[in-house]
């Protein structure tokens, strides 16, 4: 499962990620931040600007013709860190309600099949999968731990 991709982007189309700006997006709706369940899914994150680098890294090696080992000789990792929903649901509780935007800090959970209804094709395996997963992934590496930044988009 790729990461969530948080941060604001550079590029000319798509500057936001998905998850975040439709969790916040939810929030305004109800005036309370929302958490599919109990909020308990693991995601790991990765800042665009950390991403674009490793991307970068990449393309240099392929371009100098070096080799960038894929498939069975070789898998990618980009993750700085991990979160639980009910984490970034938090976040955007506190930053809304201290904006003004949310008439509370409050987090409340909604059932699966009302998060699948704000989905265009109400899909609520897509959304199960996005938000309310129970899988876990062993962390591999140094287990470094950065702290999730939320700005409030609207």
């Amino acid at each position: 499962m790729a990461p969530t991709i948080f941060g604001i982007g550079t590029g000319p189309v798509n500057r936001l990620s998905i998850q975040i700006p439709a969790l916040i997006r939810r929030a305004l709706h109800y005036g309370h931040a929302v958490v599919i369940g109990d909020g308990q899914a693991e995601w790991d994150h990765v800042h665009i600007a950390d991403l674009v680098t490793l991307f970068e890294l990449v393309l240099v090696k392929v371009l100098k013709g070096e080799d960038v080992p894929y498939g069975a000789k070789g898998l990618l990792f980009a993750e700085t860190g991990r979160h639980t929903w009910m984490d970034v649901s938090r976040g955007i509780a506190a930053a809304g309600s201290e904006l003004g935007l949310l008439a509370t800090d409050e987090v409340r959970s909604v059932s699966l099949p009302e998060a699948a209804a704000w989905a265009s094709n109400g899909n609520a395996q897509v959304r199960e999968l996005g938000f309310a997963s129970k899988g876990r992934v062993t962390r591999l590496g140094n287990g470094q731990k950065v702290q999730i930044s939320i700005t409030l988009v609207t």
